[in-house]
């Protein structure tokens, strides 16, 4: 037995009732014997920042897959989880009190959950796109990526690719900018540039195979 102290680790039993450990020491008794020589016994683990609802970082696969589906592939991260000896996480983002709930009553295995539903930031953070003249630089960020992640540029996950897909953004928007243009109507514009991006990859994808 390891208490965090400097005492001298060795063999000790560990006493189980209703799925919990209740004491921990040498030369306990209880109803049932496991005999564990040899082994070693962790308590559960926490995860302080995960996201089971997501599996990738591929904005194009993402926006091109039923929004019902990370459900399920959520089912898969909670139970990958569970197997690596994480009992409890803190979701800092993307899971419901839905998913909490499946998991609480037993409809799918997991650990247990804190979330947050949606991404916690300070201001200034990497969840905060505002800047001083009022534009949101989070759509324009996720069009470069996006642009970034499609065919035309190099596929997904393309380093290169995103740095050319926010050259393009950055060009469009100061372009938009120099024209006169309300802030408004240039959010608009970049969301149909992503709609565009994600149009030519599909037909590029389409046309490759």
């Amino acid at each position: 037995m390891f208490d965090g102290t400097m005492a001298p680790m060795g063999d000790a039993d560990v006493v189980i009732e209703a799925g919990r450990i209740v004491e921990v020491g040498p030369g306990l008794d209880g109803d049932e014997r496991v005999d564990c020589a040899g082994l070693t016994v962790l308590p559960g683990l926490f995860d302080t920042h995960t996201h089971v609802m997501f599996s990738s970082i591929d904005w194009v696969e993402e926006l091109m897959t039923p929004f019902s589906f990370m459900y399920y592939d959520a089912i898969r991260n909670l139970a990958s989880t569970l197997a690596t000896g994480i009992t409890t996480v803190r979701d800092a983002s993307g899971a419901d009190a839905g998913v909490r709930k499946a998991v609480d009553d037993g409809v799918i295995p997991g650990p247990r959950m804190q979330i947050s539903v949606t991404m916690l930031s300070q201001t200034g953070g990497h969840n905060d796109g505002w800047v001083p003249s009022g534009v949101d630089l989070n759509l324009d960020s996720i069009t470069a990526v996006v642009i970034g992640g499609t065919s035309l540029f190099g596929g997904r996950g393309s380093i290169w690719g995103s740095l050319l897909g926010a050259l393009i953004v950055g060009v469009f928007r100061n372009g938009l900018s120099l024209a006169g243009l309300d802030v408004l109507y240039q959010t608009l514009a970049v969301g149909i540039l992503i709609i565009i991006a994600v149009s030519v990859d599909q037909w590029i994808r389409k046309v490759k195979s």
